[in-house]
């Protein structure tokens, strides 16, 4: 394909929560590599896997027992693509996250890749029933490990609640009943709120869609200080230089005190909060 890939190379396979309407489109139509495995899903599945993949609806694509199933189905095409295009003398390794792991298998020989799909759709119905309809799922960025247990064992006084996902050091997705999974976002704190709307930011999904989207959209600074006036901020500390976001606080949120941080660090003694 023209382009040079430096080795080792690590063949990687996501989970779930990359689901989107689309997804594999341009494979499927672009390479008959990709095209041959979603008609062999759809036969090996009884399923209308392209459909799914490429229309939706969303609602339908992100129940548990669909997801699983699409995305292993397009993980594989672009598997089968890269096996054409160029081979594996430079793949040292390959590791999935989550479901992904039954691809990762099925890519090192582990197991045949149309038994990872059974294996993947039984997954799917399996982790569907017992979840129910009435549990979630909520990512926690910026907190450490012991932080997040503290935080789970506190809201499992509401609910069954795990650690689900450990995706860095400072990267969790619990999940578990709603009451639980509700009680940790109040205890996860500090939210971050979005540019464009001013919302919170408290699934990895929105994370990346903001940083997606970051520079393309407008910065709407304005839904950002209606959100804090809402969470009744009292104080806004601004850490940088100069006090423009400060001054522009003190426009929207009545009362509100407002500080520069080096005007706090000026014979730093230690923090006093009310």
């Amino acid at each position: 394909m023209g382009i040079v890939l430096a080795g080792p190379i690590a063949l990687l396979f996501p989970g779930q929560g990359v689901q989107k309407p689309g997804m594999g489109k341009n494979l499927y139509d672009r390479y008959p590599a990709a095209r041959r495995v979603f008609e062999r899903a759809e036969e090996v599945l009884d399923m209308p896997v392209r459909k799914l993949c490429f229309e939706g609806p969303v609602e339908e694509l992100n129940r548990t027992d669909v997801i699983q199933p699409c995305v292993m189905t397009v993980s594989w095409a672009a598997y089968e693509v890269w096996r054409e295009a160029y081979g594996f003398e430079h793949v040292s390794v390959t590791a999935g996250h989550s479901l992904g792991e039954i691809a990762s298998l099925a890519a090192a020989g582990s197991i045949p890749w149309e038994t990872a799909l059974l294996l993947v759709k039984e997954r799917g119905r399996v982790m569907a029933e017992a979840a129910g309809e009435h549990v979630g799922m909520i990512a926690i960025v910026g907190l450490d490990e012991s932080r997040v247990e503290a935080i789970r064992e506190a809201a499992s006084a509401h609910g069954r609640l795990w650690v689900a996902n450990r995706n860095a050091d400072v990267q969790f997705v619990l999940s578990g009943e709603m009451p639980a999974v509700q009680e940790a976002e109040r205890l996860a704190v500090f939210p971050v709120l979005a540019n464009a709307s001013g919302e919170a930011l408290r699934t990895v999904a929105a994370l990346r869609e903001e940083l997606r989207q970051q520079m393309l959209r407008q910065v709407d600074w304005a839904r950002t200080m209606v959100s804090m006036r809402a969470m009744k901020v009292r104080t806004v500390v601004e850490l940088g230089p100069g006090r423009v976001l400060a001054s522009l606080a003190a426009k929207h949120i009545p009362g509100v005190d407002t500080w520069n941080a080096e005007e706090l660090f000026v014979d730093f003694a230690g923090p006093t909060t009310a």
